[in-house]
């Protein structure tokens, strides 16, 4: 008789790696994408220059102008 390990015969099944956690942190980063872009574009109307943490989350690593 062979004794074999029964720890992968669990009761409950495998989660999935797709659920409700990756769903709110979609929208959690869409949410954060669309304040970072509004807070550039309301600096960038009133000639002030955006805060480069909101630059970053809209992918942009560029160096700012130095005229603004």
């Amino acid at each position: 008789m062979v004794d074999l390990p029964v720890s992968n015969l669990s009761r409950t099944p495998a989660r999935p790696s797709f659920g409700i956690a990756k769903a709110l942190a979609n929208v959690s980063g869409f949410f954060a994408q669309m304040g970072a872009a509004a807070r550039v574009s309301r600096a960038v109307e009133a000639r002030r220059a955006p805060n480069p943490a909101d630059l970053r989350i809209l992918g942009i690593d560029a160096p700012l102008p130095r005229n603004w």
